[in-house]
């Protein structure tokens, strides 16, 4: 029922509120809806274990069960509550409730509305860029519309003023939107038409005024020439200088969303095999995580935890890493915690060639996550590999293999990927074993043969990471040997 779960969101101190404004009987004159409400906000917020028939009886004591009567007095009482919430949001929007009345003003006190056109002038908006300046084009719209009215209101009419303020508000969201479908149609591998944003831009260039005016404009404009431009590492890493040295003057739920846009476009430089865009993105991170953008409701993300371990492992940055995990994994929220701690920690000890701890971290969590199950057997056999234990390796990728082809909740692609490296890991293992265990020697022929296999054979999981295993062994075992 639409009545129950509305009301379900609403906190007691809204509820009581509610109450005020159900019993106002100029906003409602039907007491039946009155004793609907009490009896929903007596069992709230377990309204929804009440049965029908007691909804319906505390409209009509007298009256035997109706379903077309309880539904209409439910749905007048909806509408109520939503004639309720939007008049909150007047009441709390004291910027826009003062351009409600003035125009009223304008009409029935013409001394008034000046007063008070003049002293809202002389207030700062009370809103972050672009709606500010979409309040200031109100607020000189109303000059404008008052001096058409009654001329010599004004010395002179703002227009100009006016039109600064709605090209400033059309110019930014109309930036910041072709931002936002650029990145879109990037995921998607779509050519994105972008009307009239080229005119936009060689008008912006022109017009320097309007960047110089607003630091939001130029940092979706920067990052909009950024999308649709080839960028290198220099270029990237200037836009970023410059975004951040306007840091204070732009909003902070846009700053997150631009953060977010300049770390996709870093990912994909590195998609593409630009290295340097490593250290960018690892310098974007750190940014972020100094201005807790990158936390939501106090939370870093799971997912982002792993992303920044496993950036600042690539870099070998060690310490910096093991200082993270310490201050940061009392910011993942407390359901996944213990096994991203315990995962994140594995791999800094991998990565540190500390395979002993690597094994008994994760032998001490289970986890509960399918992610970090197929991330905590990956390590697992990339330590066996390390230490040459292959008894242990060849059991354990036959354990792996069935749990990746039996387990549902692993998409198809993914399986695909994760099967693909068990079987050339199987393979490696095994010339491996001929090399170290057997005799000691192998014909050279055979590990090239391999390595080409392997190049050719990109779409698996930790390619870099076998790849790196073969050119080891290429290294330790140079000569070649028939048998």
């Amino acid at each position: 029922m639409k009545l129950l779960s509305l009301l379900a969101t609403f906190s007691p101190w809204e509820m009581q509120h509610l109450k005020d404004f159900v019993r106002s009987p100029y906003f409602n004159k039907q007491a039946r809806l009155v004793h609907l409400f009490d009896a929903l906000h007596t069992h709230h917020p377990d309204i929804e274990e009440l049965p029908k028939e007691a909804l319906f009886e505390a409209m009509y004591p007298d009256k035997s069960f109706d379903a077309q009567l309880l539904y209409d007095g439910v749905s007048q009482l909806t509408r109520l509550i939503e004639r309720f919430l939007m008049h909150q949001r007047v009441e709390d929007d004291f910027a826009h409730r003062v351009h409600f009345l003035l125009p009223d003003l304008l009409l029935r006190d013409r001394k008034r509305f000046l007063h008070e056109w003049k002293r809202q002038a002389k207030v700062k908006p009370p809103f972050a860029v672009p709606q500010a300046y979409f309040y200031q084009y109100e607020h000189y719209k109303l000059a404008v519309e008052a001096q058409g009215l009654y001329p010599g209101m004004f010395k002179e009419a703002p227009f100009d003023e006016m039109v600064e303020e709605l090209n400033l508000f059309y110019l930014t969201l109309r930036i910041r939107y072709a931002c936002l479908g650029q990145a879109r149609a990037q995921v998607f591998n779509k050519e994105k038409e972008a009307v009239m944003v080229e005119q936009i831009l060689t008008f912006l260039a022109s017009q320097p005024f309007f960047l110089e005016r607003s630091a939001l404009l130029k940092s979706y404009y920067l990052l909009y020439k950024l999308q649709i431009q080839g960028i290198h590492a220099g270029a990237f890493q200037a836009v970023v200088q410059e975004i951040q040295a306007k840091h204070q003057d732009i909003p902070e739920e846009y700053q997150r969303e631009i953060y977010s846009l300049l770390t996709t476009l870093c990912i994909r430089q590195i998609n593409l095999g630009e290295e340097p865009f490593r250290e960018i993105l690892f310098q974007l991170y750190q940014w972020q995580l100094t201005y807790e953008m990158m936390f939501q409701e106090g939370h870093l993300s799971a997912r982002n935890f792993k992303n920044i371990v496993a950036l600042g492992l690539k870099l070998k940055k060690f310490e910096w890493v093991e200082a993270f995990i310490q201050d940061y994994g009392s910011r993942v929220s407390e359901e996944a915690r213990s096994n991203a701690l315990a995962y994140n920690r594995a791999t800094l000890f991998f990565a540190r060639g500390e395979y002993e701890k690597v094994r008994k971290e994760l032998r001490e969590v289970y986890f509960s996550d399918v992610v970090y199950q197929l991330g905590a057997n990956v390590l697992l056999i990339k330590v066996y590999v390390e230490l040459g234990e292959f008894d242990v390796l060849f059991s354990i990728l036959d354990s792996f293999s069935a749990f990746v082809r039996r387990n549902k909740a692993v998409p198809s692609y993914q399986k695909k990927l994760y099967a693909t490296w068990i079987t050339f890991v199987r393979k490696f293992a095994r010339i491996k074993v001929q090399v170290v265990v057997s005799t000691g020697l192998v014909k050279r022929s055979q590990i090239h043969q391999f390595s080409k296999r392997l190049n050719l054979q990109k779409q698996m999981v930790q390619h870099d990471w076998l790849s790196e295993q073969v050119d080891r062994l290429i290294e330790r075992y140079p000569s070649s040997t028939s048998h």
